[in-house]
């Protein structure tokens, strides 16, 4: 089974903490998803039956194409984020769904890279347990890692208060992977460049080159995991 391997490799191919890992997955699966639905194909149509609403948000998507060293992209739009309005556990369903997306490239043995969208992030888009429990996901169940958080355009004053927070929420590990981009269009994609980052692979929203349709997106996926047509 290709995700069994996904965790062997995620652990250097230690079997005792592959399958530790493997057991936390189960684990943190069952209390997000709930005792009725945890174990059901993760489809829009199954896990994912009550999270349609939240889901269309977007507040996750998996960028079409991965970066130039063949690592899948995931796109946060942190000012998606309202827990009020949807709820962290549905959030976080969503979160989920759109990993187990990205586990699907055979790419994502490289690990995956997170682009945050933060520039009209303000405070009320910030949930520090939403965060933590995010992060806690990559850190503890998931069978990839992050190799790297670039956080796009935050605002100066905004992200001066929370980056202690998100530095604290991150843990070491994480922390060594975070790169800030800020200043002019121009400037934010000459420094995502040099990450590996084209503006081929990016999308309009930060100034890339990418339309993303993600209604459309969603209608295509919901139909190839055999729910409604598109």
């Amino acid at each position: 089974d290709r995700k069994l391997d996904l965790f062997l490799v995620r652990e250097d191919y230690n079997v005792k903490k592959a399958a530790q890992r493997l057991a936390k997955y189960w684990t943190k699966r069952k209390s997000i998803f709930g005792a009725g639905k945890y174990t059901l194909p993760m489809t829009q149509d199954g896990a994912l039956r009550d999270d349609a609403d939240t889901l269309a948000v977007g507040l996750y998507r998996v960028l079409p194409e991965p970066d130039n060293s063949n690592r899948p992209i995931v796109f946060y739009s942190a000012n998606l984020l309202m827990t009020k309005a949807h709820g962290r556990e549905s959030y976080l369903r969503t979160c989920w769904y759109m990993m187990e997306c990205a586990l699907e490239n055979r790419l994502v043995r490289n690990g995956v890279v997170m682009l945050v969208n933060a520039h009209a992030v303000t405070f009320e888009h910030f949930d520090r347990k939403f965060e933590k429990m995010a992060f806690e996901l990559e850190r503890y169940a998931w069978p990839v890692k992050y190799r790297a958080i670039h956080i796009i355009k935050p605002r100066s004053q905004i992200f001066k208060v929370m980056k202690p927070i998100i530095f604290f929420l991150l843990g070491r590990r994480l922390r060594s992977r975070l790169k800030l981009h800020e200043g002019g269009a121009m400037d934010v994609l000459e420094s995502l460049s040099s990450y590996g980052l084209s503006y081929e692979v990016l999308p309009t929203d930060i100034d890339g080159d990418v339309e993303l349709n993600y209604d459309q997106w969603l209608a295509e996926r919901r139909a190839m995991e055999g729910g409604a047509p598109k």
